[in-house]
C-alpha cells in the first residue's frame, strides 16, 4: 500500500525504478544542462575564493553546505521532478524529505595519495547506520532511503568515481569490519567485487542508500577538482541526520526563492525546510532517533 499519486504513477521511467529496485543503482541523464553547469563552477569558484577556502591543496576533500541560499543551479537540481517521482516511486510515498541540506563537495586532485591504499571510508548512507537499527540487521522493506548524488563534473575512473560493491543493499547490515582494514585494492580479496560508477557531468547517480560505498581520494588522478551535489533521501518521518533549520531560515531571507516557479518554491519547502512528520503505524521501529530538525 503507497500513498503515491497517479501523476508520480503515471509519469515514472519504468526502465529507471526497475534498475534501481533489482541492482541498487541508476543513472538520470541531464538534470543539469551544459550552461548550468557552466555557471555554476563559476559560482563555486567565486565561493571558495570569497570564502577563504585553500583551492590550490591537493589530497582530500571540501564541503559546502550552504548553496541553497546562493546557488540557483543547485536548488533547481535538487528539486528535479523526474529525480523526484522517481525517489518517491521507489520509496513508496510523496511524503519524503532531505535528511541534510544539499552539499557540494569537491574531491581534490590526489598528489601524496597517489599510489597508497588509505584504510576506512567503506559505509552505508542514512538511515543505515548503526545506531538506527537493533544488531544494524536492517529491514529489506520498506526502503527508507536513496541516495541522489548529482555529477557536476565528468564521475570517471581517473578523477575518483565513488567505489560501490553493486548489489551489497541486498546484505541488509553494513560492511564487514575487514572491509575498512589495510586499504582498498579494487578486484583482489575481499575488494574483488569493488567497482566505480563512471557517468557524465550534468547527470546523477541514484543508489539504496543500504549500498557499501566509499569516496576514494587517492583516485583522483586527473589533477583536477572533481565536483558534486550530494543528497540523502528519506521517508519525511525519518528525522534528518543533521539539523536543517539554521540553513533553511538563511535560506528564507535569500533572493533564491524568489525566482522559482510555484512547484519549486513548494519542493524545496517539503524537501529542505519541513518538520519530521509523524512515524505512520508499521513502519520499522528505529533504535535511536538523530538530530531532529524542530530542536
Amino acid at each position: 500500500m503507497t500513498d503515491l499519486s497517479e501523476d508520480t504513477i503515471s509519469s515514472i521511467d519504468s526502465r529507471l525504478l526497475n534498475n534501481l529496485k533489482t541492482k541498487g543503482w541508476t543513472i538520470i541523464d541531464n538534470v543539469l544542462n551544459q550552461e548550468e553547469l557552466d555557471k555554476l563552477k563559476v559560482s563555486i569558484d567565486d565561493y571558495l575564493i570569497k570564502n577563504n577556502f585553500d583551492t590550490n591543496s591537493f589530497d582530500g576533500f571540501l564541503w559546502i553546505e550552504d548553496s541553497i541560499c546562493w546557488s540557483l543551479e543547485v536548488v533547481k537540481a535538487v528539486v528535479n521532478p523526474s529525480a523526484l517521482k522517481l525517489i518517491r516511486s521507489f520509496l513508496e510515498t510523496e511524503n519524503i524529505h532531505f535528511s541534510h541540506q544539499p552539499i557540494i563537495t569537491i574531491l581534490k586532485p590526489a598528489k601524496q595519495l597517489i599510489g597508497c591504499y588509505p584504510e576506512g571510508g567503506w559505509h552505508s548512507d542514512y538511515p543505515y547506520r548503526d545506531y538506527f537499527f537493533p544488531n544494524n540487521q536492517w529491514p529489506k522493506k520498506p526502503e527508507l532511503g536513496v541516495q541522489y548524488n548529482i555529477c557536476i563534473d565528468d564521475f570517471k575512473s581517473e578523477n575518483g568515481a565513488t567505489q560501490f560493491v553493486l548489489g551489497s543493499h541486498k546484505i541488509c547490515t553494513p560492511p564487514p569490519e575487514e572491509f575498512n582494514l589495510n586499504g582498498t585494492r579494487p578486484g583482489i580479496g575481499i575488494h574483488k567485487n569493488v567497482v566505480q560508477i563512471e557517468a557524465p557531468a550534468g547527470s546523477a547517480i541514484v543508489y539504496n542508500s543500504k549500498t557499501w560505498h566509499r569516496r576514494c581520494d587517492e583516485l583522483n588522478i586527473s589533477g583536477k577538482k572533481r565536483i558534486a551535489i550530494l543528497n540523502a533521501v528519506t521517508p519525511s518521518w525519518i528525522p534528518p541526520m543533521i539539523d536543517k533549520q539554521v540553513l533553511s531560515k538563511q535560506y528564507a531571507r535569500s533572493d533564491i526563492h524568489k525566482v522559482l516557479s510555484v512547484t519549486e518554491k513548494k519542493e524545496i519547502n517539503l524537501m529542505c525546510n519541513s518538520k519530521t512528520a509523524k512515524q505512520p503505524k508499521g513502519t520499522p521501529k528505529l533504535f535511536k532517533k538523530c538530530v531532529a530538525m524542530e530542536r
